[in-house]
């Protein structure tokens, strides 16, 4: 086999890790960053980067080498093209929520003071709404905030004069991630729930 075929083979089956390194802003394989961005486009770069990883592994064995090769390098810019388009989509959603809670929730999620019973929660996958409900013996004004891991808000609710009971409704139906979490403040006492959907 020619040393020129042989390096394009290398290249094919390294193509998604090397870019990374040489760029830190560059995506690799499934280092796709997914918060904040359509299930399309990520479904679509998961599939793309599949192809690539199935036509180098077996690009040895394939009879039109160079026909495989430029499938891969297509991929690639298409790759290219959807990586920009997530940071488009992220940056979007970003530039909608006011500039004020991109980090204003960085609570330590150790802190728990506020003892919550019966908390629970479920999300209606037609609506994109996010139930939440809880009992605490605390009263007074507070807050329930949901955010992301990256503690990018999401959505909230303010508590008046609580007492007893709460059932609160969050809209998630733009988002594709399925973990978040929930800080809840009330009569100067917090506590966070861990929130992971199926």
């Amino acid at each position: 086999m020619k040393k020129a075929t042989l390096a394009l083979i290398a290249f094919a089956t390294a193509i998604m890790g090397s870019a990374q390194q040489s760029n830190p802003n560059q995506f690799s394989g499934k280092d796709l960053e997914t918060e904040n961005i359509s299930v399309p486009v990520e479904e679509s770069y998961a599939r793309k980067t599949e192809r690539i990883q199935e036509i180098s592994r077996t690009l040895g064995t394939l009879p039109n080498q160079e026909e495989a090769l430029k499938e891969i390098e297509r991929l690639q810019g298409e790759l290219l093209e959807l990586r920009e388009q997530a940071k488009k989509e992220r940056e979007d959603r970003l530039e909608a929520i006011p500039a004020s809670t991109h980090t204003l929730y960085a609570f330590n999620h150790e802190t728990n003071t506020l003892k919550l019973k019966d908390f629970d929660y479920s999300f209606e996958p037609v609506t994109g709404q996010l139930n939440v409900k809880f009992n605490s013996k605390e009263t007074g004004d507070g807050s329930v905030v949901l955010v992301t891991p990256g503690k990018l808000h999401i959505d909230d609710e303010s508590l008046s004069a609580f007492e007893g009971s709460f059932a609160g409704k969050f809209d998630i139906s733009n988002q594709s991630i399925k973990e978040y979490y929930l800080h809840i403040k009330l009569n100067g006492k917090m506590t966070t729930k861990r929130i992971m959907l199926k």
